[in-house]
């Protein structure tokens, strides 16, 4: 995986064009379909129906679909950031000469899931300390273009079969720079579904975490059972630094996220590092949540 990260980091600092990296995408989505097609029974729905057979593609895709450890979209994708650049221009054109006109005569429903691609790329945008030597070369521009990336090859391939259907989930911040990539703006939003969590959604997600917790972590573990938040974090409210009001301790926690459930697990993690002692602690417990928060408020 790093020497893969590292090819893909290469060529992304050296071709800063958009669309190259649209068609590695819909290489890998497309090569996970045809090994797909040809290879899973999905409740009897998806039969085996030989669709990679006789494809005249280059050794290094064919050997790619012909690989039966390979199953997900992600496997597919792991192993063609490893392709060198003259490699995955010359999938690109295999893609639209061959797999392309295959996807086009799918007859059976499949749906793909695609989630992680951020995850993967994390590294190109924390402010971390970190060598080249270790890391490869780092860019927040992979970060986004992997994303960007995925979001045209979903729209394009529903196009080119409305019975393949990809759901793909990518990051608000990547979403908001493809504006600046491509005129088909809003046609994509016409695709996308923004999700936003209600206040008492994230709070039933915070809970339900802090129930998986240990007894012997829980600053007050009487209180697990009915009371698992307060059990976890060793209080019902915190106080204002300011207006020294009483806050609940939740709706503390809340207010220091993007109301994003990503955010309450950084930050419940950030509180789960500290011993039950130190969490009873309302200062140690703050220096948690904002360590751990995106709004730096008191």
């Amino acid at each position: 995986d790093l020497l893969a990260d590292r090819q893909f980091a290469r060529q992304t600092d050296r071709r800063q064009d958009f669309q190259p990296r649209v068609h590695r995408v819909l290489c890998r989505v497309a090569a996970a379909v045809v090994e797909g097609v040809a290879h899973c029974h999905r409740g009897g729905t998806l039969k085996h129906v030989g669709a990679s057979g006789g494809l005249e593609v280059s050794a290094k895709l064919n050997g790619l679909i012909g690989d039966a450890q390979l199953h997900s979209v992600i496997d597919h994708f792991v192993r063609l950031l490893d392709f060198t650049p003259s490699e995955l221009q010359r999938c690109a054109t295999d893609t639209d000469g061959h797999l392309v006109p295959r996807l086009r005569a799918l007859k059976s429903p499949l749906t793909i899931f695609i989630d992680g691609i951020d995850e993967y790329f994390n590294k190109h945008v924390e402010n971390l300390p970190a060598s080249p030597s270790v890391t490869g070369e780092l860019s927040p521009n992979i970060w986004y273009y992997s994303q960007l990336g995925l979001v045209e090859v979903a729209y394009q391939l529903r196009r080119i079969n409305h019975h393949l259907k990809v759901f793909a989930a990518i990051r608000k911040e990547a979403y908001s720079r493809l504006s600046q990539r491509t005129a088909m703006i809003q046609q994509y939003r016409g695709s996308a579904v923004d999700i936003v969590y209600s206040p008492e959604s994230l709070r039933e997600i915070f809970v339900n975490n802090a129930r998986l917790v240990k007894s012997d972590r829980m600053v007050q573990p009487e209180r697990a059972r009915t009371h698992p938040l307060e059990a976890f974090l060793g209080r019902a409210s915190v106080t204002d630094t300011y207006t020294h009001e009483e806050e609940d301790a939740f709706e503390y926690v809340c207010r220091h996220t993007l109301l994003r459930p990503r955010d309450l697990m950084t930050i419940g993690d950030r509180l789960g590092t500290l011993r039950p002692d130190e969490r009873r602690n309302e200062y140690r417990l703050k220096a948690a949540v904002k360590s751990g928060g995106h709004r730096n408020r008191s």
